[in-house]
């Protein structure tokens, strides 16, 4: 089970750095940034594959 939302996670952070380039801008761990915002993305319960609002 943790494997499985490991692989939720990185999936989503992986759509994220694709889709929404804006978010770790000006920060020095893009990484991170990315991973957080897929965080709060899966905690949200906001995953939809729609066009990204953040620019």
């Amino acid at each position: 089970m943790v494997e499985d939302s490991l692989n939720t996670l990185l999936d989503e952070a992986a759509h994220v750095a694709t889709d929404y380039p804006a978010v770790a801008n000006g920060v020095d761990d893009s990484l991170h940034e990315y991973l957080r915002y897929a965080v709060l993305r899966l905690l949200e319960g906001n995953t939809e594959r729609l066009s990204p609002t953040v620019t």
